[in-house]
């Protein structure tokens, strides 16, 4: 009698054991749902943003681009050069300020590192379109800046500069999109 009460013993622990089991993969089965949704959805909004932010920097550095170029395709009359200049300007400026304000309503959902590295073109471009403004648009200055060839030379570094710096994070923006875990 007593290896038939071993055997049933054993029997039930077996299959407290198996039901147990279940219960706890059931368990875990749902938070693995409920975490692969919420991976998902993070991986998604963050997929949202970094586009968005991409499109508008890569406009905004595009528009920069065209301020401080080396053969200028101006118009001769001196009025109608001022309005080519500020239109030029106006263009960059719009594309600024439609990048930062897509910088910093989403700043609290973008990794720290990269929003830094965004925030640093955007200072970069502010620059220029400072510098941009005494060059070619401040009636007063415009004489005397044109002829400093390294201040110029500088601002044509800085747009080469910007472009590398955004060229450089959307590699790393690829990277870090891969990188992260969806299950």
């Amino acid at each position: 009698m007593n290896s038939f009460l071993s055997s049933v013993c054993g029997g039930i622990i077996v299959a407290i054991v198996y039901c147990l089991g279940n219960i706890f993969a059931n368990r875990k089965s749902k938070k693995l749902e409920l975490k692969n949704y919420v991976s998902k959805v993070r991986f998604d909004a963050e997929f949202a943003i970094y586009r968005d932010l991409s499109a508008a920097f890569l406009e905004m550095v595009q528009f920069q681009n065209n301020l401080f170029i080396l053969i200028d395709h101006a118009p001769r009359d001196p009025d109608k050069r001022k309005d080519y200049y500020a239109d030029k300007q106006k263009k960059c400026v719009e594309a600024y300020n439609r990048a930062s304000i897509q910088l910093y309503r989403n700043a609290p959902f973008i990794e720290e590192s990269i929003f830094e590295r965004f925030k640093g073109i955007l200072n970069d471009v502010n620059i220029q379109l400072s510098n941009y403004s005494t060059f070619y648009l401040d009636d007063y200055m415009f004489e005397s800046r044109r002829e400093s060839n390294d201040e110029f030379k500088a601002c044509y570094q800085r747009t080469t500069d910007i472009t590398t710096q955004m060229d450089n994070l959307i590699l790393d923006l690829r990277g870090y999109l891969k990188d992260l875990d969806v299950l």
